[in-house]
């Protein structure tokens, strides 16, 4: 018998059968194929995800100062850092000619949500062989072994990280935040092993902090940092490796990116203002965050972290007897510290830095699933199995309007939302997703047929759902979904208006958001104007790219090349009386406008290619 004091301070009561670890062939084909979805199949896309893949192929192709100091094609890019880039550029160089260059600039972010997976494991697993996480001890034995416990326990928070909502797209696209949530995943396993090897744990927090630091400045490290410090002042576990981090963990936390802002001082004053242009965005980086965009993320943090972060607090609340133990205090440590940066300190209001509170909710979700009780476990999964299958039945219901023309009404709308796009049957893309739905189907009916008892249950059909439904969307609608959002067939098109005699001479740009720069100079191969620091955008606003910027009705930067490349919005455009500004060329003249055109899915935007012509007595700028 186990008295109810006892479960007050220890909520995990589980027998040793309930501890059955889930079939390794069966983790390691969901893990693959959660971190390979998504990647393949597609374009770059008018995100960061085309910033990077811009940056990593100028680099892949340019020299050492195309290294040091990020730029797409010419035009630097002075936030996050070079780390990102770096990978993805060797990942070109070594893999783009049996791949193709875009998807082996992907390659590092699958790798990485791979790793992202293994360190949660086994920084879960290591927490729950600890004393204090075991489960209630039965009188007359019964209770798991800390291996077995831990192991189960592992599972569950894995299941957990592929249940979860906002990482499907952020994990699956190559960005900077991808590569962060994985070393925080890492810094997340380092601070665990901390606990037991102080020295290995150090060297790993080190190696981290120093990678966070090249990723994306001191807003990925300066969370993690304050946590680190604080506990090893305050935590007597942590007692031991005090000593480590100090001798350790700051000089490997800093030397990497002293030294890569060494070399980059020592490229000359193009790089010197890089540099400082850096500089500035880290420091602007903390200047506090503003009412609405705190409400924002108030607002939408607990959707985007589901079910990880809901399930974390619970837990939290479940063990709040023993919040001091390593397998509570840890994780809530990081959560929270990383909750109150960008509620308060960050001046970014983006959604990426939601993934930053996700590394530590898992593990504490996963600790919470010992302490639910039968009719909770199954309510939950009745919840996530009625939404999930209604999920996955719209896609398949979608993708036979695609093929088929059935339902009419949903058939028309896809043609509506993505002109011109010509359906495609693929035999390998429809048989990968009936594999996915019979695994969907199997997993439903083990679970409601067999009643297992497993401590991961109440996790199962929500991992398995929603990875299914993510799989099926990147195989079954990925050909829609590129089509919508590719710019391919517009760059060939203006490609194509050039006269080939003059496929070799610059280009200039107006408007131009990054993602498009980086896209229409890899599919026109354009040799693309450079811009010095700081010339308007290049902001992180622009990198994102909105086409209708407050600057496009100001006099222009004036231009050195003979052929213009500008993007407008017609919405702009109808909301004032004036025509943008087109800029002063290298020579007296006027503006030809040769080729006009815009992507099928967007009627708002419109490219136009302008050529230089000599100004007759009478002639004024073409529009």
């Amino acid at each position: 018998m186990v008295s109810p004091a006892a479960l007050r301070k220890n909520p995990a009561l589980l027998t040793e059968r309930a501890t059955r670890k889930l079939p390794r062939t069966i983790l390691l084909a969901m893990v693959v194929a959660y971190c390979a979805a998504g990647l393949i199949g597609r374009d770059p896309w008018r995100t960061d995800d085309a910033v990077t893949f811009g940056v990593a192929w100028t680099m892949a192709h340019g020299n050492l100062l195309d290294w040091l100091m990020p730029n797409v094609l010419g035009d630097p890019v002075a936030q996050d850092g070079p780390l990102t880039y770096w990978l993805s550029a060797l990942s070109i160089w070594l893999l783009g000619g049996m791949f193709g260059e875009p998807l082996a600039a992907r390659i590092p972010t699958g790798f990485a949500a791979g790793l992202a997976v293994a360190a949660t494991w086994y920084a879960t697993y290591t927490l729950a062989r600890t004393r204090q996480a075991q489960p209630v001890q039965f009188l007359f034995g019964g209770a798991p072994e800390p291996r077995d416990y831990g192991r189960a326990i592992a599972d569950g928070a894995v299941l957990t990280l592929l249940a979860t909502l906002g990482l499907l797209l952020r994990l699956h696209e190559a960005t900077p935040e991808a590569l962060q949530f994985c070393l925080l995943c890492l810094a997340m396993y380092g601070l665990v092993v901390t606990l037991e090897r102080p020295r290995a744990g150090a060297v790993w927090l080190g190696i981290t902090l120093g990678a966070l630091l090249l990723t994306r400045g001191q807003q990925a490290a300066l969370p993690l940092g304050l946590v680190v410090l604080a506990l090893a002042i305050f935590y007597r576990p942590m007692a031991q490796a005090r000593r480590y981090l100090g001798l350790l963990t700051l000089p490997l936390a800093l030397a990497p990116s002293a030294l890569w802002l060494y070399l980059l001082r020592e490229q000359g004053p193009q790089a010197q203002a890089y540099l400082q242009a850096w500089l500035n965005w880290n420091l602007a980086a903390n200047s506090g965050q503003s009412s609405s965009v705190a409400l924002y993320f108030a607002r939408n943090l607990l959707i985007f972290g589901w079910p990880a972060l809901p399930f974390a607090l619970v837990a939290v609340w479940r063990w709040r007897q023993r919040l001091s133990a390593p397998h509570m205090l840890l994780p809530a440590a990081v959560v929270l510290t990383h909750l109150l940066y960008i509620m308060v300190i960050s001046a970014e209001g983006q959604e990426a830095l939601m993934v930053s509170v996700l590394p530590g909710s898992f593990i504490l979700a996963a600790f919470l699933l010992p302490t639910l009780s039968r009719s909770t476990s199954n309510a939950i999964d009745w919840f996530a199995l009625m939404s999930l299958s209604f999920g996955i039945f719209l896609v398949w219901l979608g993708y036979l309007a695609m093929q088929a023309g059935w339902p009419p009404t949903l058939a028309r709308n896809f043609t509506k939302l993505a002109p011109g796009w010509v359906p495609s049957f693929s035999v390998l893309a429809f048989m990968l997703a009936v594999v996915a739905t019979l695994f969907w189907a199997y997993t439903v009916w083990w679970r409601t047929a067999k009643k297992p008892i497993v401590v991961w249950r109440a996790m199962i059909i929500s991992g398995v759902g929603v990875l299914t439904g993510w799989f099926l969307l990147t195989t079954l609608w990925m050909p829609w979904i590129n089509h919508t959002r590719t710019y391919r067939d517009v760059a060939l098109a203006m490609k194509a208006a050039l006269p080939q005699q003059h496929l070799d001479e610059c280009v200039s740009t107006q408007r131009l958001s990054l993602p498009q720069r980086a896209i229409f100079g890899y599919f026109a191969q354009l040799r693309l104007e450079p811009r010095a620091v700081g010339t308007p955008g290049q902001t992180k606003e622009d990198i994102l790219g909105d086409g209708a910027r407050d600057d496009a009705f100001v006099s222009p930067v004036p231009v050195s090349c003979q052929w213009l490349l500008t993007q407008d919005s017609l919405r702009a455009l109808s909301e004032s009386v004036f025509l943008p500004a087109l800029p002063e060329g290298p020579k007296p003249g006027q503006w030809t406008l040769v080729w006009e055109g815009r992507r099928f899915s967007d009627r708002d935007e419109r490219f136009r290619l302008y050529r230089l012509d000599a100004r007759p007595d009478n002639g004024r700028n073409a529009r």
